[in-house]
């Protein structure tokens, strides 16, 4: 997977319409999730912009206040998904955004996001390296205007582009 990943930026950067030093990665859900991975292995990338993603899957499978996955957990022995988290360690990306220095980081997520708690989030927040950001925003899974404006000033921001248009980024109809 990695391979293909910076086989991926190779071919990018060849690109006589592309500055290598301006490159970020945006990520959505299970997309953030490979964003957080790709921020330890691909150090090309300068910043990263991850929206509701699970960073630390085994908090997410053991957490004590989600009905879900302690109904998941009934099915299956809590040795046998420790055991499975050891075997197959690259499945969870806390494993690997403890190296996502020097790249920026900024997560964000919805505060009605049923499916990835604060609490889970700041879990997963912790375990990246500076420098680092989380929002959080009245919205579920699939956020909102006012994630996607901020998201947009923050790129702007770290890859220096132009003035945005917040008015139009505002007229993009609500996901659901």
């Amino acid at each position: 997977m990695a391979r293909e990943w910076r086989r991926a930026i190779d071919q990018l950067v060849e690109r006589d319409d592309v500055d290598p030093q301006r490159i970020a990665y945006v990520g959505h859900s299970f997309n953030a999730g490979v964003g957080a991975m790709l921020s330890a292995v691909e150090k090309r990338i300068q910043s990263f912009a991850l929206m509701a993603g699970q960073y630390s899957l085994r908090e997410y499978v053991f957490d004590t206040k989600n009905p879900e996955m302690i109904a998941d957990r009934k099915k299956r022995s809590n040795a046998w998904i420790a055991e499975y988290f050891t075997k197959f360690p690259w499945v969870d990306a806390v494993n690997f955004v403890e190296r996502s220095a020097p790249a920026a980081v900024f997560l964000q997520f919805g505060r009605r996001d049923k499916s990835i708690p604060a609490r889970i989030a700041r879990v997963g927040f912790a375990h990246f390296q500076q420098p680092k950001r989380m929002a959080f925003y009245d919205a579920g899974h699939e956020l909102n205007s006012a994630a996607r404006i901020d998201r947009a000033r923050w790129l702007a921001g770290r890859l220096k582009l132009a003035t945005i248009d917040e008015s139009a980024l505002r007229r993009i109809p609500a996901l659901h």
